[in-house]
């Protein structure tokens, strides 16, 4: 037997393999598993110790991305509630320039974070 993997396993937990689900159930039982929280708290710690922020957000997979004045923690709801698809947040931290891009995936959040330099 295969070893499956402790992600794989608690992704699992709750679902009937065997049982077809309607998307709207599909799509809440992925979004159950989701670590908003970690999500979350990730944009409250920006939101405590970055400066100049600057926000873009995706509302569609092939849109462009607009500016937003919204908090940080505002825009975290939209992407849980799948309002948006994506934010990027430009940002100074640590004397240096930063960007995230904080993306919804198939099994939660995926962020991109790069150093942009002084």
């Amino acid at each position: 037997m295969a070893h499956i993997g402790k992600r794989i396993a608690k992704a699992r937990e709750g679902i009937e393999r065997t049982k077809l689900y309607p998307l709207s159930d599909a799509v809440k039982l992925v979004r159950e598993r989701l670590s908003a929280t970690e999500l979350e708290a990730h944009l409250r710690e920006l939101a405590a110790t970055a400066r100049d922020v600057e926000l873009r957000i995706k509302g569609a997979v092939a849109g462009y991305s607009e500016s937003s004045t919204d908090p940080l923690e505002a825009l975290g709801r939209r992407l849980v509630a799948g309002e948006i698809v994506a934010v990027q947040i430009r940002y100074f931290r640590d004397d240096d320039w930063w960007s995230d891009t904080l993306m919804q995936a198939a099994n939660g959040f995926r962020l991109v974070r790069m150093r942009e330099g002084s």
